[in-house]
């Protein structure tokens, strides 16, 4: 998804960019709310960052064929994130970051576990 969006931007196709949105108006305000909840003081930035983690986590479902709704997947997965972000959040150096390292560690952990390293 993050590829065929892309690749629309670049083309300058706003009538696919239109009906992506009106088509899924639902969906667009349900991200704008949780970017909103996330991001209290700029909606907007944690609605483009959502909506780009989806983009970029459908592609990678889709290209590479990662398993992520599994038990052992998701165990890991919490366990890991639990554990950096309760670290981050003790640390005042990287407590601004928290949203970050979130991505981050939960990207990383995605692929470690599809690759085998876990």
């Amino acid at each position: 998804m993050f590829s065929e969006a892309l690749l629309h931007l670049l083309n300058l196709d706003l009538t696919w960019w239109v009906e992506l949105v009106l088509n899924n108006l639902l969906w667009v305000f349900g991200l704008y709310v949780a970017g909103s909840f996330f991001f209290k003081e700029k909606p907007f930035k944690g609605f483009l960052a959502i909506v780009f983690n989806l983009f970029v986590f459908l592609d990678f479902l889709n290209a590479g064929h990662f398993v992520f709704l599994v038990g052992g997947m998701l165990g890991i997965f919490y366990i890991v994130k639990f554990t950096i972000l309760k670290f981050a959040e003790d640390s005042p150096s990287l407590r601004h970051n928290l949203v970050a390292i979130n991505e981050v560690s939960g990207w990383l952990v995605l692929v470690m576990y599809n690759l085998g390293w876990i």
